[in-house]
């Protein structure tokens, strides 16, 4: 036995996964990058990202302002939410 070629399904390498494995992955990735956005966080990087291509000479604040001046933007408005 000892002379004989293993079988193709005990191969020891590893393959990638099955396709809907990996949509799968691909869906819960995108939604877990998409929840932040959804329930009203913030998004610093992207705000800043926004700011130095819409006017390169406007100073940028610092991310504890950002996040200071957005949550007392959600706040002004209570007539706003739905519940």
């Amino acid at each position: 036995m000892a002379g004989r070629p293993r079988a193709p399904y005990l191969r020891t390498t590893r393959y990638p996964p099955p396709r809907p494995v990996s949509r799968l992955l691909s869906l819960f990735a995108a939604f877990a990058r998409a929840l932040p956005t959804v329930l009203g966080a913030p998004d610093y990087e992207r705000y800043v990202a926004f700011v130095r291509a819409a006017d390169p000479g406007q100073p940028v604040p610092d991310r504890a302002t950002f996040e200071r001046e957005r949550l007392a933007a959600r706040y002004a408005r209570p007539g706003a939410r739905c519940c």
